[in-house]
């Protein structure tokens, strides 16, 4: 699976593959906080509500530009 079709799933479909997944950062961004996970072959960033902690959405992408706002937060070991 790529990105693209990660994209094109429901929520509950995208939700049972993020929960398969590796957590690797979380950041804060104005009224949402993203938690980043690595799914098969790309990433997806979780949209969190900071008021209700609800999803309000996920976003998948393959490439690393997307990462940089996570740099500081992701731990290799």
């Amino acid at each position: 699976m790529k990105a693209i079709d990660f994209n094109g799933l429901c929520f509950f479909q995208q939700m049972e593959m993020v929960l398969k997944g590796t957590r690797l950062a979380k950041r804060d961004a104005g009224r949402y906080y993203i938690y980043l996970y690595n799914v098969c072959e790309f990433y997806v960033e979780v949209f969190y509500d900071a008021g209700t902690d609800i999803i309000k959405h996920m976003k998948a992408f393959s490439g690393t530009r997307q990462l940089a706002p996570y740099i500081e937060e992701i731990v290799i070991s």
